[in-house]
């Protein structure tokens, strides 16, 4: 019987890295250098092998976290960007069937409307029945409570697809605006009056905790959910 031997040796690879480093309380980046020694094993031979990497940017030193609302994704740059004369600001109702969103609509509507102007849109898969309740509690005026039949998941008509939202929210947008206007030309005034932009409520159909409105649809969302569900759906 023969034995085969092989003889094994170890070789430090020396990997150089240029990292940018950056200076406690300063926005100041200076390159640096620094080895990593590591051992690795080679079989009947000897190898030196170098890896360089470098790295050349800048970045800013943050003292924070920051906030999302002053980021550059977030709702000032979003609302500096947006027409609210095409469609008026949008608050957007959204959380799970019978979390009480209609409830809440009714409740806001009753105490806002003497002081601001207000529109709604409600959503339901088949029926309008969200808006029907609306009318016979009197929260505001029938032609001011617009209803979207999703026909489907709801989350996909305040996400995926707002068409129809978005359609129902600008025209009420249009409405309110024109009849606030013959109201101003109707009244005799000493100057002008400027047409008051309503703020717009827009309830979506009760779906599971994970429908939120599109940001091209709602520039503010508040979510409903009941705690009488179990414990689990406001941790979640």
């Amino acid at each position: 019987m023969h034995r085969i031997s092989r003889v094994w040796q170890p070789k430090v690879i020396s990997r150089t890295l240029t990292l940018p480093l950056l200076r406690p309380y300063s926005s100041a980046i200076q390159p640096w250098k620094k080895t990593y020694p590591t051992t690795t094993v080679f079989a009947n031979h000897q190898a030196t092998v170098t890896l360089t990497q470098t790295r050349h940017h800048t970045g800013e030193f943050y003292s924070k976290p920051g906030t999302y609302s002053t980021r550059e994704t977030g709702h000032q740059k979003l609302w500096s960007q947006r027409n609210f004369h095409e469609r008026s600001f949008t608050i957007g109702i959204g959380g799970p069937v019978g979390s009480g969103k209609t409830a809440l609509l009714l409740a806001l509507s009753l105490r806002l409307r003497d002081s601001i102007e207000l529109g709604v849109v409600t959503n339901d898969i088949f029926t309008q029945e969200d808006a029907e309740f609306l009318v016979r509690k009197e929260a505001l005026p029938k032609e001011r409570i617009r209803a979207v039949e999703t026909g489907g998941c709801p989350h996909a008509a305040i996400r995926e697809d707002v068409t129809a939202n978005l359609g129902a929210l600008e025209k009420l947008t249009r409405d309110i605006r024109t009849e606030l206007q013959i109201k101003d030309m109707e009244q005799v005034v000493e100057s002008p009056l400027v047409t008051p932009l309503p703020l717009l409520l827009c309830e979506s159909g009760g779906d599971n905790l994970a429908a939120n409105f599109s940001r091209e649809l709602a520039d503010l969302t508040i979510y409903v959910i009941d705690v009488a569900g179990g414990g689990k759906i406001p941790r979640k």
